[in-house]
């Protein structure tokens, strides 16, 4: 009878490492789902950094352009930089093209330590 008693204790001493071993697995197989993940996010973000750059400055070039038009066509560069959520060195880079093209116009306003952006009519 004292036999029989200690295989019921054996079975249960082995019963709760039954569910840890599935919690590791899952576990592990989870860690394993987010490493593939992030290193899929970080090839698709360099590949976005190596083949767009341009295809990146067109679209802030859109989007400034939008909001000014939607702003009645002038803007402080910050406000700009703050509503796109870009930083401010990036949004300027930006700026500056768009005014070597002739499509904006920067205004230092020396009290606000900032451009005002104004947007120009397209000539045609």
């Amino acid at each position: 009878m004292h036999h029989h008693g200690q295989r019921v204790v054996s079975v249960a001493a082995e019963a709760p490492e039954f569910p840890w071993l599935i919690v590791g697995l899952i576990a592990l197989a989870v860690l394993i789902g987010v490493g593939i993940w992030m290193m899929l996010q970080q090839e698709r973000g360099a590949a976005r950094g190596r083949f767009g750059p341009r295809e990146v400055e067109q679209n802030l070039e859109g989007q400034i352009l939008a909001m000014l038009h939607q702003a009645g066509g002038s803007l402080l560069q910050t406000e700009i930089a703050a509503q796109l959520d870009t930083p401010l060195e990036r949004v300027s880079g930006v700026l500056r093209d768009l005014q070597d093209s002739g499509r904006v116009q920067r205004k230092w306003e020396a009290r606000r330590y900032t451009y005002r952006i104004i947007r120009r009519h397209a000539q045609t």
